[in-house]
């Protein structure tokens, strides 16, 4: 109950800070609004990611730990390699592979949801020449300010991390097939058999 909790917790506020992300561009990108108001958004902003990467983020990778290790184990049973006795083998039921699933499913989950919340910070930081280059909403502003914006969201460096590494999508997708075709591979080379 305890692990379900802490990790769907992680995947729902990972969810509210992407909301607040978008909600916080539409808001610049339609409103006329003084840029140190933004600015302090942002800054709050700022403080619940560092929440989310501090606070539940270690938790989460503690029981991504355990899940992966659960998962580990299955695989490598459903693969028949763990046999109590060469007589005696465990019969594979449906119900058994989809424990397993459900053990990847639970590990993955986190790294999946830190890669959505990265790809919205990522896209903030183009929310400066957004501004810059619309004519209707921001034509009576003067330059400075969309300037001082422009310079801002530019410098803006907000990631998720699970373990102390930023998680991006690219890279979470990369160790997946990774992960997917060495198992797959030893599975063929009857390593498990």
């Amino acid at each position: 109950m305890i692990q379900g909790t802490i990790i769907t917790s992680y995947c729902l506020q990972g969810q509210l800070l992407m909301s607040h992300l978008y909600f916080l561009r539409g808001k610049l990108l339609q409103h006329i609004l003084l840029p140190i108001d933004w600015m302090r958004d942002i800054d709050e902003f700022k403080k619940l990611l560092k929440y989310f990467n501090d606070g539940l983020g270690p938790a989460v990778c503690i029981y991504t730990i355990v899940n992966l290790s659960w998962a580990t184990a299955g695989i490598v049973w459903l693969f028949q390699y763990y046999i109590n006795d060469a007589n005696d083998m465990y019969p594979i039921t449906y119900v058994n592979v989809m424990n397993i699933v459900l053990w990847i499913l639970i590990s993955i989950a986190p790294f999946i949801q830190a890669a959505r919340l990265t790809n919205a910070c990522s896209m903030i930081r183009a929310v400066g020449h957004e501004i810059r280059i619309r004519p209707f909403v921001y034509q009576t502003t003067p330059g400075e300010d969309l300037d001082s914006i422009l310079l801002y969201t530019s410098s803006l460096k907000m990631c998720a991390k699970l373990f102390r590494i930023p998680i991006k999508g690219r890279y979470l997708c990369l160790l997946l097939t990774i992960g997917s075709i060495s198992i797959l591979t030893l599975g063929q080379c009857q390593f498990f058999l």
